[in-house]
């Protein structure tokens, strides 16, 4: 028999994030048994990841008692054990305590390899690692069973360190199922959804772009200021009080929307506009999975991810820069329903999937 052990830890500020964990909790439980460690989750985590699968459970377990439940497993139940590392995307660099601490992970994987438990990573990307990073991460990836990354930059960058890397696996997101999804309601409405923490320019430049859109749009089209992560709710309110206070004498209706916690909530809002704008790389995702249309915008330097993925989908000439969007024709730039293409990373996700337990 097959089991798979996750103990995802995140704060739970990103609902994509949340998203990606329910998908590969779901993928786990088509080809095995489940167990999820939920004690280095916030209260809420378990109630957005449940898939209803009968072959999983969600307990908070304590991750000490975590582990020996491994070992016990493997060692005495002699049964097949495969351990997976959290998704998402890794950059920058540690600080000496967090060293440490990855430093011990390390450890605790070479433990689980030496006694036959598989480890896999999947769902992740890289860019710009620092030097400390880099040497953690890449002895990390000699301890791995199967290692994919999401696109096909990630793949080039950690190559050229010298990570042992299996390849691309399509970003977890593809997993949404069709009952996850709704065709859209054209309410002639532009959704903006921007991070602004990875470089103080991004602040100026999303302003910019939206006060051009602001000037150059129809005030029959309304604009919607949406987050999906926590840490984006300030700048969005701000940016919706600036413009809602230009349009007071105009027909343009403003809206500000928080779906930071829950995925069917996120999934309902995207599915209601009529394009959404963001640099966001599952903002946009569940927004092409609802056949909403996208603009994706990157900053030089940031947003590596999204040049990955869309270059992935033969996409990479939609990808527009912040800096230059005043050039930008946005009939020709915009991304319409892609489900076609959407349906085929779905199948590829799930049969690259369930190789991992042949």
């Amino acid at each position: 028999m097959k089991i798979s052990f996750f103990s995802p830890k995140t704060q739970f500020e990103n609902i994509g994030d949340v998203l990606i964990n329910r998908e590969l909790i779901s993928l786990m439980s088509n080809n095995s048994d489940v167990v999820v460690d939920l004690s280095r989750s916030p209260e809420g985590f378990g109630r957005e990841v449940d898939t209803g699968s009968e072959n999983v459970r969600l307990k908070s377990y304590g991750f000490i008692f975590f582990i020996f439940y491994i070992l016990y497993t493997k060692l005495i139940l002699r049964k097949d054990c495969y351990f997976y590392l959290s998704p998402g995307g890794y950059f920058g660099e540690l600080g000496f305590i967090a060293f440490l601490k990855q430093l011990l992970n390390n450890v605790l994987l070479l433990l689980f390899k030496i006694l036959g438990v598989k480890i896999i990573a999947m769902g992740v990307s890289y860019e710009r690692l620092g030097i400390f990073y880099k040497v953690i991460l890449k002895f990390r990836s000699l301890l791995l069973s199967k290692h994919y990354v999401r696109d096909q930059v990630s793949l080039n960058y950690i190559r050229s360190l010298g990570f042992k890397c299996n390849g691309v696996l399509p970003d977890l997101a593809f997993n949404i199922k069709e009952d996850d999804k709704k065709q859209p309601r054209l309410n002639k409405n532009a959704l903006f959804s921007f991070r602004v923490d990875q470089c103080p320019i991004q602040k100026k430049l999303v302003k910019k772009l939206i006060m051009h859109l602001h000037q150059t749009v129809d005030s029959s089209i309304d604009f919607v200021f949406y987050a999906q992560v926590e840490r984006d709710i300030d700048y969005m309110k701000e940016l919706f009080s600036e413009i809602r206070l230009l349009d007071f004498n105009s027909n343009r209706q403003c809206q500000f929307i928080n779906q930071d916690k829950s995925i069917k909530n996120a999934l309902d809002t995207l599915s209601k506009s009529d394009l959404v704008l963001s640099n966001r790389l599952h903002v946009l995702l569940f927004a092409i999975s609802v056949n909403s249309k996208v603009l994706p915008f990157i900053y030089k330097g940031y947003n590596e991810k999204i040049i990955g993925l869309f270059s992935d989908l033969g996409l990479e000439s939609k990808v527009n820069n912040l800096e230059s969007f005043e050039s930008i024709n946005i009939d020709e730039n915009v991304i319409t329903s892609k489900s076609s293409e959407f349906s085929q990373k779905n199948k590829e996700l799930r049969e690259k999937f369930s190789s991992i337990y042949c």
